[in-house]
């Protein structure tokens, strides 16, 4: 291009646009070969380039066929998919002595915390109306919390004391023996000290789609 400053002109040649007669010959096939050099400068700005020049290449080229396809069968099992799982259930703590005072439970999913309150997956407070309480649960457990997630089962274990001073916690004697009434599911027999999870806990069985409980449950706990 730059051949058009210079302060004469010269008719082009047919032959050789760019050649002319007060420049030799080799002058104006470097012109000619420096100008067709520079054309693809020309073509694609840095604005119309890509980003990603590889990337956007890949892109271009990929075969539709071989790009991933979500098949229905796998949005349907998307769809189904459930972070937790609902636990219902019906409590019915039978034995007290007295209406005053409160029932207090608490359910457990493990043995790491049983029996320990604080770490308890649901807890209440109950009243006690002729002799006996009831406890409606409703909850969604984190497929986290469960026992073994790659099973349809699912272990709780509940606990049930009579608060009669309300002071919220079991009272005990100096030997560490409880002075209040309790009980815990399954309603195991009375040995040294509080029994093990295994011995109160109940299988919960749940449907493979849903995660949901087969039946509603229904549990009996006697406290003494």
């Amino acid at each position: 291009m730059f051949l058009f400053m210079c302060s004469e002109r010269t008719p082009q040649s047919p032959s050789t646009p760019f050649a002319t007669s007060s420049l030799p010959k080799s002058i104006a096939h470097f012109a000619i070969v420096l100008f067709w050099l520079m054309q693809p400068l020309g073509c694609d700005s840095p604005r119309n380039m890509p980003s990603n020049p590889s990337t956007a290449s890949t892109v271009q080229n990929a075969d539709p066929a071989s790009l991933p396809v979500e098949s229905p069968s796998e949005r349907e099992a998307e769809s189904k998919r459930v972070d937790s799982c609902s636990l219902a259930m019906r409590v019915r703590i039978t034995g007290f002595k007295k209406d005053t005072g409160a029932c207090r439970v608490a359910l457990y999913g493990s043995a790491v915390h049983f029996n320990d309150p604080e770490h308890a997956l649901a807890k209440a407070s109950l009243e006690i109306i002729d002799s006996q309480a009831e406890w409606n649960v409703n909850l969604d457990l984190p497929l986290a919390q469960r026992l073994d997630t790659d099973s349809l089962e699912f272990n709780i274990s509940i606990s049930a004391y009579h608060d009669e001073n309300e002071n919220s916690k079991l009272d005990k004697n100096s030997f560490g023996i409880p002075t209040e009434l309790y009980g815990f599911s399954q309603n195991p027999k009375r040995g040294f000290g509080p029994p093990k999870f295994k011995e109160t806990s109940l299988s919960i069985a749940f449907d493979k789609e849903t995660l949901r409980p087969l039946d509603m449950q229904e549990i009996s706990i006697q406290i003494k």
